[in-house]
């Protein structure tokens, strides 16, 4: 809340209307919860792929159907309006646009929306270049650290790791971009350090079972996560 209320306060100021931060995530909504919904970035209604789209041109559409200026929660309420009405009419198709969803929120597969890291990491020679860590293994890995390596005597830890399911909630209900799944890549980099010491110490005290338990686990997910998901 903190972060965003200069934001909050700015366009309050400017409009009288409480828009937290902008006002085109109705269309960001419809965008990845819509007929031609796929997954990742869209462009409904015709819309420009660009933040002049997303801000003038959406507007525009909402004027055209209402005939009227609309207010900037008026614009984002409309699309949000046509996101539910399609929802509502193809149930099926919603629940396995979300599936989809999951999928590449979850995947190593680099889904960009303008700047592609791949080309400046691979294409490119650079510091990116030995960058060998990635989803591959920080996801399998950070997902089982979150349930092997957690702390015992801290009654607060899954307040915490709430953190990493709810984050990707966050971003299968709108639509799936790389940058969007950093950050609970990051936390669970945490999680995937736990799970690392976790498994050496199991090592080290010689426990196997528990220990090839949570190696076909990761071994699983690391599948998962790194099968092309076309």
């Amino acid at each position: 809340v903190v972060p965003i209320s200069p934001a909050t306060s700015h366009n309050w100021g400017v409009t009288g209307e409480v828009v937290p931060i902008s006002s085109h995530g109705g269309w960001i909504f419809l965008a990845g919860n819509g007929p031609q919904a796929d997954g990742t970035y869209t462009t409904p209604m015709n819309l420009s792929p660009s933040i002049a789209g997303q801000w003038l041109g959406a507007a525009d559409v909402v004027r055209q159907a209402t005939g009227r200026d609309p207010s900037a929660r008026e614009v984002s309420g409309f699309f949000v309006g046509k996101a539910f009405e399609w929802i509502r009419s193809h149930p099926r198709e919603e629940l396995r646009l979300l599936a989809r969803k999951t999928r590449y929120a979850l995947s190593a597969t680099f889904l960009t929306l303008n700047h592609s890291f791949p080309f400046f990491a691979r294409d490119l020679r650079g510091p990116l270049t030995l960058l060998a860590v990635g989803p591959a293994l920080i996801v399998p890995l950070g997902i089982v650290g979150l349930v092997v390596a957690r702390p015992r005597d801290r009654s607060g830890y899954w307040v915490w790791a709430a953190y990493v399911p709810l984050a990707i909630v966050s971003v299968v209900i709108f639509y799936v971009a790389a940058r969007y799944r950093l950050p609970y890549q990051v936390a669970l980099c945490v999680a995937a350090g736990g799970g690392a010491a976790w498994m050496l110490d199991r090592v080290r005290d010689r426990q196997w079972r528990p220990l090839g338990a949570a190696v076909l686990a990761t071994g699983a997910l690391a599948l998962f996560v790194a099968w092309p998901p076309g």
